[in-house]
């Protein structure tokens, strides 16, 4: 099996995810969403991207758009970094067509706001959509060993 590993990340942990997975799976090739690859070449394809505003970020959002009908022929696993899993859960299925969203498997592996570099703007409404004020970080390896398995 051939696996590709397409992520987007803001500010590192997204790619560190991604990394994560291409430690652990032995042959795994990893692209950044608007470097240049072809998935037709791969079996499983691996998602990773951030939740912004309450949605899968605007790149990866249109990638899926675009391969939604060549990604169905894959497997599918998206990880999507959050700090609240009640936002992630919504962002997925705002921003995915249902079928690909009960196609794919997925998990969040966790998050990382680094609260000090966002806009206020962006503090203003992560205050108000999650009621966060601070920088946070919450890893979870296991969740991405999960996605990881064979079933």
């Amino acid at each position: 099996m051939s696996t590709i590993i397409i992520y987007d990340s803001r500010y590192g942990f997204t790619q560190k995810c991604a990394e994560y997975i291409q430690e652990k799976v032995s042959g795994a090739k990893m692209f950044h969403v608007k470097d240049k690859y072809n998935i037709e070449d791969f079996t499983e394809v691996y998602l990773g991207c951030y939740i912004d505003d309450g949605k899968i970020h605007k790149a990866m959002r249109k990638y899926i758009e675009r391969n939604r009908l060549l990604l169905m022929r894959k497997e599918v696993k998206l990880f999507c970094t959050c700090v609240d899993n009640d936002d992630f859960t919504s962002a997925l299925q705002n921003s995915i067509h249902p079928e690909l969203f009960y196609h794919a498997k997925y998990v969040c592996p966790g998050g990382e706001i680094k609260y000090d570099q966002l806009t206020n703007k962006e503090k203003k409404l992560l205050q108000k959509r999650i009621n966060v004020d601070r920088s946070m970080y919450q890893f979870y390896p296991e969740r991405l060993d999960k996605l990881i398995e064979k079933d």
